[in-house]
């Protein structure tokens, strides 16, 4: 009985290493997921920088060109603060 009683407990402790590898490896997939979520962030915050960038320039540049209200407007709606 002596040998089937290690056998048990060497079961659970087995059950426990392999619950806690899980509960790393599902910490692990989540980090990663977030470090991924972060980068496209990042990648879409450069994006949008870099197009309002040129929209702001596009737009100074047709306003010296004539009276075009649209562009006025834009610049209206548009938040030009940095």
């Amino acid at each position: 009985m002596g040998v089937s009683r290690s056998e048990q407990q060497l079961a659970e402790q087995k059950g426990e290493d392999d619950k806690d590898f899980s509960e790393q490896l599902e910490g692990l997939k989540e980090r990663e997921r977030r470090k991924v979520l972060r980068q496209k962030k990042k990648e879409e915050d450069e994006a949008y920088a870099l197009a309002r960038a040129a929209r702001r320039a596009r737009l100074g540049l047709d306003q010296g060109g004539g009276d075009d209200d649209d562009d006025d407007e834009d610049l209206d709606d548009m938040d030009l603060s940095d």
